[in-house]
Parts: C-alpha cells; sequence; structure tokens
C-alpha cells in the first residue's frame, strides 16, 4: 500500500511505516493452470502504482512461472529491490554435504564460513545449527541471474529473466532460501516486467545425459 515517509533516510523494509492507503489485490483471471492478482493504488500526492504478478503451472514440465509487472501512476520515480524467499524444504542425502547451489553469480566472501566454494558452485559443509544468512552486490556480472539447488535427491533451477542487483543466501534449519534480487528505477508512466521460472526435478538416471543447461 501507500506508506508515510517518517525521515529523511532511504526506505527500509524492516521498519514500520504509518499506512496511509492500503491496497487491495484482486484476482484478475483464474484456470486450473493459471492465475493473475493485480494491486492497484491511484496517484496520492506523487506516488501511485498498478502491480501485477501473474502465475502459471505446467505440471508435465514441472514448472512454475511468475510474471511480474510494476507500472508507475505517480509523478516521481520509482526505484525497487525486488525478490522472492523461496523457501525450499530439502532432505539432504549427505549430512557433510547437504546442499549445492550451482550460480554464475558472485555468493561474496562470507560464504566462505559455511561453504567450500569453487567457480559457479558452494558446497554447504553441513547444516547450519544456526541461522545463517550472507549477501553479496553483483557489480561484476549483473546479467546472470540463475541458480541451482540440489540437496542430493532433489534439484530446484530458477531462471531471473532479468539483471541480478544482488544474490542472498538464508538458511534456517533444514530450509534453504536461495535470494536473487532484482534492481528497478521506474519513471513516471513506465513499467517494469521481469520473470521467474522454476524448474523442479529428481535427478536423472545414470543412464541418460544431463543437458548443460541443467549443470
Amino acid at each position: 500500500g501507500l506508506l508515510r515517509r517518517t525521515r529523511i533516510t532511504p526506505y527500509r523494509f524492516w521498519d514500520p511505516y504509518p499506512l496511509v492507503t492500503s491496497a487491495k489485490t484482486e484476482i484478475v483471471s483464474r484456470d486450473d493452470r493459471s492465475v493473475v492478482f493485480e494491486q492497484v493504488i491511484p496517484p496520492s500526492g506523487d506516488r501511485g502504482y498498478r502491480y501485477r504478478k501473474s502465475y502459471v503451472v505446467s505440471p508435465e514440465q514441472h514448472r512454475v512461472e511468475i510474471t511480474y509487472e510494476l507500472e508507475n501512476l505517480g509523478s516521481q520515480e520509482i526505484e525497487i529491490d525486488q525478490y522472492n524467499h523461496n523457501w525450499l524444504a530439502l532432505s539432504p542425502a549427505s549430512p557433510s554435504a547437504p546442499w549445492t547451489i550451482r550460480t554464475p553469480l558472485i555468493p561474496g566472501p562470507r560464504s566462505l564460513l559455511h561453504c567450500q566454494v569453487s567457480p559457479g558452485e558452494l558446497m554447504f559443509h553441513a547444516v547450519p545449527q544456526e541461522v545463517v544468512y550472507f549477501t553479496f552486490a553483483q557489480n561484476e556480472n549483473p546479467s546472470k541471474s540463475s541458480t541451482v539447488v540440489s540437496d542430493g535427491r532433489k534439484r530446484i533451477s530458477i531462471t531471473c529473466h532479468f539483471s541480478a542487483s544482488r544474490l542472498s543466501i538464508f538458511t534456517q534449519g533444514n530450509l534453504l532460501a536461495p535470494e536473487i534480487f532484482a534492481h528497478f528505477r521506474i519513471p513516471p508512466g513506465g513499467t517494469a516486467s521481469w520473470r521467474r521460472d522454476y524448474v523442479f526435478q529428481t535427478p536423472a538416471p545414470l543412464s541418460l545425459r544431463i543437458p548443460q543447461w541443467c549443470l
């Protein structure tokens, strides 16, 4: 919704702000495999937006596609960071190597406290006993936005159709959340669109050749 700014510092999502106008979310369309939500805040002063989020499920491809569209209805630029928590409940096949994350994104130096890191891959030493969070801005390779998470039994591929601004990894117990951030600056009257694709797989039989794009 529309919040009231209480200080001159940039917006921080963990801070409480007074609610000016509560956004109403409506289901625009839905069928057996898709649903579209829309949320609108009419311009109030210099702020307003229309936000649309679509889900498409393809069971035969083990795939979920999420599409986003944010239109700036106000007279001031909108600058946002957007991410999904992606909480994945995984059951590691090996306690000594519970999770492997393959990504061209850079995990940052704090990942070395919990993972064996090689180019394009992180392997956790063990399931952390405490909450773990590390994050790193993607200034060197912002256009590569994908990750593949595996626990030795299952594999989840997340492909983001936007330039990643940040990669964060969050764990709590057997839950793992790889978070790929998108950053947008939307001028008045402008629209930003982006998409995430999720593919859920079990390991292929050894007799099958796994395509390079899955690795």
